[in-house]
C-alpha cells in the first residue's frame, strides 16, 4: 500500500507540474518545430534560387558568346532584380561589363561594374569591380575617377594589380612622383610571375630616372671673432 501511496503521490505531482508548466512546454514545442521547419524551407529556397540564378547566367554567358546583346542586356538584368542575393548575380554583372568595355559601351560597363562593387556578397569580388571599373574609367581618360574607383579597395590577393592600376592613373594625370610610387609598391607586392614583374619593370623604367631630391643644406653662419660668449 505504501508503495502504491507513493506512486499515486508522483503521479498527481507529476499532474500538478503539467497544469502549471504545459502552456511552456506547447510553446517551446511550437517554437522548435516553426525554426526547423523555417530554417529547412529557407535551405530549399535558396538551393532554388541558386539553381534558377546558374540558369540564367548560362543564358547571359551564351547570349554573349553568340553577340546576342538585347538578350545579355536582358539576362544581366534579370540577375541584378531577381537573384541579387547569389553570388551568379555579381558575376553576371562583371561577365556582362566585359562584354561592353569589349562593344566600346564604357557607361553601361560602368553601371554593371558598380552595381557588382556595392551589392557583391563575396569580398574578393567586390575589389575585382572597383579595380575593373577604375580601368574603365581610365579607358574614359578619367585618371581621377579612376583613383575614387581604387579608394575603397584594401589590397589582399589584389595589392598587385591595385597598386599597378593606381600608377596607371596618376601617369594619366601626370603625377610621376605618385606613380613611380605605386608601380614600386606593385613590385614589391607582386608574387614571381616574371611576365607580370616585367611589365612592373618596364612601366618604371619608362617613367625614367627618379628626380634627385633638392636638399638645402644650410651652413651654420660663422661663429663672430668679436662676439662675446
Amino acid at each position: 500500500m505504501a508503495a502504491h501511496h507513493e506512486e499515486q503521490e508522483q503521479i498527481d505531482e507529476l499532474k500538478r507540474w503539467w497544469q502549471e508548466n504545459r502552456t511552456f512546454v506547447v510553446a517551446g514545442l511550437v517554437i522548435g518545430v516553426t525554426t526547423v521547419a523555417g530554417w529547412r524551407g529557407w535551405e530549399w529556397h535558396a538551393t532554388r534560387q541558386a539553381e534558377a540564378a546558374a540558369a540564367v547566367y548560362a543564358e547571359l554567358d551564351a547570349a554573349i558568346a553568340a553577340g546576342d546583346a538585347t538578350t545579355a542586356a536582358a539576362r544581366a538584368a534579370t540577375l541584378a532584380a531577381d537573384y541579387a542575393r547569389t553570388p551568379y548575380a555579381a558575376n553576371g554583372a562583371l561577365l556582362q561589363a566585359k562584354a561592353l568595355v569589349e562593344a566600346g559601351d564604357l557607361a553601361q560597363a560602368r553601371r554593371q561594374l558598380e552595381w557588382a562593387a556595392m551589392r557583391a556578397g563575396d569580398a574578393e569580388l567586390a575589389e575585382l569591380a572597383r579595380i575593373r571599373l577604375a580601368r574603365v574609367e581610365l579607358s574614359a581618360g578619367d585618371g581621377a575617377a579612376a583613383l575614387a574607383a581604387l579608394a575603397a579597395t584594401r589590397g589582399g590577393a589584389f595589392a598587385a594589380l591595385i597598386e599597378e592600376v593606381r600608377g596607371d592613373a596618376h601617369r594619366a594625370l601626370g603625377q610621376e612622383t605618385e606613380a613611380r610610387a605605386a608601380y614600386a609598391a606593385a613590385l614589391a607586392a607582386a608574387d614571381d610571375n616574371p611576365g607580370d614583374r616585367q611589365m612592373l619593370e618596364l612601366k618604371l623604367a619608362d617613367l625614367g630616372p627618379a628626380p634627385a631630391a633638392a636638399v638645402a643644406t644650410l651652413a651654420p653662419p660663422a661663429p663672430d671673432p668679436g662676439a662675446k660668449p
